[in-house]
């Protein structure tokens, strides 16, 4: 899943869907509409599902991480130890040998 569409869902499932609950079954309730249980039932359904996505992808992201950074499979890991071949000190801003 891309990073911004893992974004956008967890957005949805965190502040999307949960308010828009409340909302339905407020007003709803309040107005006597006679399908807001099983339209709140369905909102809550697909907030649990967007939920357990996300979290899956999380989850999934998390272990590939660790697996890369515990076999030490990292660019920058030793990157203070590579030694240049040329030395690009010993050359001035024309490209002439100085050292």
């Amino acid at each position: 899943m891309k990073n911004k569409t893992y974004d956008v869902l967890k957005w949805i499932a965190i502040m999307g869907l949960p308010p828009v609950a409340v909302f339905i079954g407020t007003v709803g309730t309040a107005t006597n509409w006679e399908y807001t249980g099983i339209t709140v039932t369905i909102i809550t359904a697909l907030d649990t599902l967007l939920g357990a996505w996300v979290g899956v992808s999380n989850s999934t992201y998390s272990k590939a991480k660790k697996a890369l950074t515990d076999s030490n499979i990292s660019i920058l890991d030793n990157a203070d130890d590579f030694k240049d071949p040329i030395d690009t000190d010993d050359y001035d801003l024309e490209g002439h040998f100085n050292g």
